[in-house]
């Protein structure tokens, strides 16, 4: 399966947006990370090390929550499948809040919660 990528111009705010979809022309064609505004992406691009790998592994697990409202949970095992280790997990989290692309809420014992800042 192949998968495109759109960068579409949102014509309420004007702005650019990265869509990844499905190019199985078979299925239905479905967002797997969905509209994101390409500037967003641009500055998780810009930080140091997997902070973008993290960051669009947020996305992804944003776009595949069936949760209502925009606060979701990374688990474990998602970030650990992509080589990506506990520690550089969570520096990536405090460089993708510092740069206002999310918001994080730490609970001792249970996983970050976070918000995409959009």
């Amino acid at each position: 399966m192949n998968n495109i990528i759109k960068i579409n111009r949102n014509s309420n705010s004007g702005k650019q947006e990265l869509l990844i979809v499905s190019g199985d022309t078979k299925e239905k064609i479905k967002p797997y990370i969905g509209k994101v505004p390409l500037d967003w992406i641009t500055r998780a691009a810009k930080l140091p090390g997997k902070t973008l790998h993290v960051a669009l592994l947020i996305l992804h697990t944003k776009g595949l929550s069936r949760k209502k409202g925009e606060t979701f949970k990374v688990q474990t095992k998602l970030y650990e499948d992509f080589g990506i280790t506990r520690q550089v997990y969570y520096r990536a989290l405090k460089a993708l809040e510092k740069n206002g692309l999310i918001h994080t809420e730490k609970r001792n014992g249970s996983l970050t919660k976070i918000t995409v800042i959009e």
